[in-house]
């Protein structure tokens, strides 16, 4: 995003880039909010959380009794 300024260098209104350069600018920007309305989205994250804190847990145990991978 560029900014415009004044005469007295005050930032005036920025200037946005056209939406079909947004939506190409990476790949996954057309998946951007495709489960805004999925009722058990939440669930999924929550229980991806959950999942990866027992990861991590595990992961703590074996470095504290000195196991290699």
């Amino acid at each position: 995003m560029s900014y415009n300024f004044n005469m007295n260098n005050e930032i005036e209104t920025p200037i946005l880039p056209p939406q079909a350069e947004v939506e190409n600018s990476h790949p996954w920007v057309k998946f951007a909010g495709m489960f805004k309305d999925d009722p058990l989205f939440d669930d999924f994250v929550e229980n991806m959380a959950a999942y990866r804190r027992e990861l991590e847990a595990i992961d703590a145990d074996e470095n504290e009794m000195g196991v290699v991978e």
